[in-house]
């Protein structure tokens, strides 16, 4: 009786991991986005964290943006593994009640499905969160896929509580799988105002770079259970005050990942695209079966060791 017993317990637990009923060590993905960061820019600043990142993982310091060369369509395209022929996200004006083109596809609500929407329907028991400073980055997300919402403004040093918010969230689900967003603005404002390449904006990628720096400190000191994978991600460069064209200055950007199946010290040699992103993720949970067919976007395989 014994050994049927125990046979019936193996039998259980074997068809629970199978069916994701039951989860080995949690997996978590934290993306760090910065708005309108040139490759230049990055160089010349002093990002011991960021750089940190970049050496511990695979990095890009050539990953090829949508165009045009906007906030609202590129940071879709990240979450959505889509260019705007897909997404329908052209402007940074874009509400699900007015926009010009429909997504290619749609959820329920109308929405184009993002990275978050796979996740939860794929992932037991994983919890999501968005946090961000400029107001109308969630408008082309459904906001259902989400389990923390969190937005400050830009213009208030408040917002820098966003990151130790993404980090409690991080701790407070320590035992389950995430995946969370964690968006700073502030760059690209001050390239908007001041200029980029300015001694202000490279002082902007320096001061976010402590932000990081101190989240990711947070993380370790916490000692979560599991596997954490890091993601550092932006939208566009800029070039004077603007951006929004074709220059290289605008259409290029650096792009890391860094994880425990992630190469380490490796720089990408062949062409890379922004849309890589959502697939990546969907990668590092094991869910490379389950990328939508109408996505874009292809894994960045040769940044992964397996």
């Amino acid at each position: 009786m014994k050994s049927i017993c125990k046979f019936l317990t193996i039998a259980i637990c074997a068809a629970a991991l199978v069916l994701g009923l039951t989860s080995a060590k949690p997996v978590r993905v934290v993306v760090f986005a910065l708005d309108g960061i040139r490759v230049d820019g990055l160089k010349e600043a002093s990002t011991p964290n960021l750089d940190a990142l970049f050496a511990s993982g695979t990095a890009s310091y050539a990953t090829r943006n949508q165009m045009p060369t906007i906030t609202l369509v590129n940071f879709t395209s990240h979450l959505t593994g889509s260019g705007p022929e897909q997404h329908g996200v052209t402007t940074n004006g874009w509400k699900i009640d007015n926009h010009p083109v429909p997504p290619a596809v749609e959820d329920e609500d109308g929405y184009y499905p993002n990275v978050f929407k796979i996740l939860k329907e794929n992932v037991n028991g994983i919890k999501t969160g968005f946090f961000w400073n400029w107001k109308p980055l969630i408008n082309t997300h459904n906001q259902k896929n989400f389990d923390e919402l969190s937005f400050m403004q830009a213009e208030h040093q408040e917002y820098k509580e966003n990151y130790d918010k993404c980090v409690d969230f991080l701790i407070e689900n320590k035992d389950n799988p995430a995946c969370v967003f964690m968006y700073n603005v502030t760059t690209d404002h001050i390239g908007h105002k001041i200029g980029w390449m300015t001694p202000e904006y490279i002082a902007a990628i320096e001061e976010s770079d402590s932000l990081i720096g101190h989240a990711v400190a947070r993380i370790k000191e916490a000692n979560l259970p599991g596997d954490t994978y890091y993601f550092f991600i932006t939208d566009h460069g800029g070039v004077g005050k603007h951006h929004g064209k074709f220059s290289v200055e605008e259409v290029y950007t650096p792009w890391a990942v860094a994880g425990p199946i992630v190469k380490k010290g490796y720089v990408l040699n062949e062409p890379h695209y922004n849309t890589c992103t959502a697939v990546d993720i969907l990668h590092i949970f094991g869910l490379d079966k389950k990328v939508p067919s109408f996505w874009i976007g292809k894994c960045t395989k040769s940044a992964f060791k397996k």
